[in-house]
């Protein structure tokens, strides 16, 4: 992923300019230059070689590489994944998007840093919702479908497990629906993380302050790319809740003693940050 969005990026800068030596074997290699590193994490480390009339150039030459949808600009699906660690701080109208203004920013800030992530707390994650979980998000990036098994279903209620690593410092996020319509408006929706061995690794706990939550369109890809974004909106323990969500739970997850958690709306995003998480955290990234 990384040399891909590299390669469209240099292909454009070599339209514009003349290449240094260093950035010619870049080129050729995928192997960023030698050199200092300058200060926003994920962005291309050889754009510190580039002039600032090449990187409009490179921005659009990235937005025309990855843009699915034809807007131009980038939402957080679309973002490159080594970008979306400083989706946040680019996004500076905060309407939830990377345009080739604010692309072409980050471009002339790019740093390479070390990706190091802490240890594993869970080799896969359970959930049971009521009603389902629509999009699971591990670290920016939507889990493919391929990772996700469905259980069991229960009048319409799941309960879904998710062939995924989590390790200490990820972020995840579910957007989690409910039909407010159904069962006397009842909704239900909680986790456990498992780890062989060892049982249970995480769960969802509304008092914990790891659980968060959005509601508002307009700010879901800047919370699903930025972990530090309404981190601080605690999610709220479910009313009124399924009846027998706990019990399902247990059934899945000996020994969960968590709660249910979920937003204001019935349509919501629920993030879990785990922990260690540090007010300057940025995924993959040593502090």
């Amino acid at each position: 992923m990384r040399q891909t969005i590299l390669a469209a990026t240099l292909f454009a800068i070599s339209t514009v300019s003349a290449q240094p030596v260093g950035q010619e074997a870049f080129i050729k290699q995928g192997k960023p230059p030698a050199g200092p590193t300058l200060s926003l994490p994920g962005f291309p480390h050889s754009m510190k070689h580039a002039s600032p009339a090449t990187t409009p150039a490179a921005a659009d030459a990235l937005i025309r590489a990855h843009d699915k949808n034809g807007d131009r600009r980038f939402n957080a699906d679309e973002c490159p994944t080594p970008f979306r660690i400083s989706f946040a701080t680019l996004d500076s109208n905060h309407d939830g998007y990377l345009d080739a203004t604010e692309l072409t920013s980050g471009l002339g800030l790019g740093e390479k840093r070390p990706i190091v992530r802490g240890k594993v707390i869970a080799n896969y994650v359970y959930t049971v919702a009521d009603d389902f979980v629509v999009d699971v998000y591990h670290n920016g990036e939507k889990v493919a479908d391929s990772r996700r098994e469905m259980l069991s279903e229960t009048f319409g209620a799941t309960d879904e497990k998710i062939n995924i690593e989590v390790r200490e410092g990820d972020c995840l996020v579910f957007n989690v629906v409910n039909n407010r319509l159904r069962w006397n408006g009842v909704s239900y929706f909680a986790v456990a993380g498992m780890k062989t061995g060892s049982g249970v690794g995480f769960l969802s706990d509304a008092d914990s302050g790891q659980w968060s939550y959005c509601d508002d369109l307009g700010a879901v890809n800047t919370f699903i790319a930025d972990p530090a974004y309404l981190a601080n909106q605690k999610a709220r323990p479910v009313t009124p809740k399924w009846d027998q969500g706990d019990s399902r739970m247990n059934s899945l997850a000996d020994g969960w003693k968590g709660t249910s958690v979920w937003g204001n709306n019935r349509n919501t995003w629920i993030k879990y940050i785990a922990p260690p998480a540090p007010a300057n955290f940025q995924i993959g990234v040593t502090h």
